[in-house]
């Protein structure tokens, strides 16, 4: 759900606001809205604020630390995570 919303997604992690990274997609691609609300209808997905929405990317993001974080083989130091 979240990705169908937000595809701008990792750019919230940078802490850009949501709706700029709105404005822009719509610049981008003027039907940005009229498809997302297609998507989220037919996968018949629940409608979340933007709020509501990053703090559920958050939560996900954040899951795994400390117990597990990602590490590029060859590599000893693991990866950043994208939402501290």
């Amino acid at each position: 759900m979240l990705i169908a919303a937000f595809p701008f997604w990792q750019d919230l992690g940078q802490g850009l606001p949501a709706a700029a990274l709105e404005d822009q997609m719509h610049e981008d691609h003027p039907d940005f809205g009229e498809l997302r609300d297609h998507l989220i209808t037919s996968l018949r997905l629940p409608r979340l604020s933007v709020d509501e929405a990053v703090t559920r990317l958050r939560a996900a993001a954040g899951r795994t630390a400390p117990h597990y974080l990602p590490t590029a083989v060859g590599e000893a130091k693991p990866y950043e995570l994208l939402f501290s």
